[in-house]
């Protein structure tokens, strides 16, 4: 019974170390005051460690930009962006669940994401947030970045919930055995 209770507690520090150590998903949304918007999704490893996740830190990185009619203007991926102009910018304050876009674009309290040369682009700037094309016949203002961590899977909870789901089968069998054996008459 004692390797029982190892094993299911080194099974459940394992599902709580791998919670911690795999990479977190984010999303985000963005309307301007003229109703163009933004919709991020990225994953992350704070390699760090922080509490930040930045510009390096990134396994994923999507967005769709959008007009006011819903149509999609354009959406870039995260090896994409690594080759803009400006330079892919972006901070995650973890703990506190803010994009951080008090500053200019290319600090790092501040983000930067799209094309400007080509295509759309999204940043920040101690004025507020602007969204425009590559030469500005398109421009929104205004808005908050707002982020929306993703909730666990219910396979992570699976791997808290099953050790303990099996603890509880085996006192029940150990209990039954117990009432069983007490039950049966001694034969002589």
């Amino acid at each position: 019974m004692r390797q029982v209770n190892f094993t299911i507690g080194i099974i459940t520090f394992l599902a709580c170390l791998q919670g911690s150590l795999s990479a977190q998903a984010i999303t985000f949304n963005w309307r301007g005051d003229d109703g163009y918007s933004a919709m991020v999704d990225f994953t992350f490893n704070d390699v760090n460690n922080d509490g930040f996740a930045r510009t390096g830190e990134f396994i994923t990185f999507n967005i769709t930009l959008e007009n006011p009619s819903k149509a999609t203007l354009a959406s870039y991926d995260l090896n994409y962006l690594q080759t803009t102009t400006p330079a892919f910018n972006f901070n995650y304050n973890i703990a506190s669940n803010l994009v951080l876009q008090s500053r200019d674009s290319n600090a790092s309290d501040g983000f930067s994401i799209g094309d400007n040369t080509t295509g759309y682009y999204f940043s920040s700037s101690p004025s507020g947030i602007t969204f425009s094309n590559s030469d500005n016949s398109i421009t929104d203002f205004g808005g908050t970045v707002t982020a929306v961590p993703f909730e666990s899977s219910p396979f992570t909870l699976a791997f808290l919930v099953v050790p303990f789901a099996i603890r509880k089968i085996l006192n029940w069998r150990q209990v039954k055995a117990k009432t069983i054996s007490q039950a049966e008459p001694e034969v002589s």
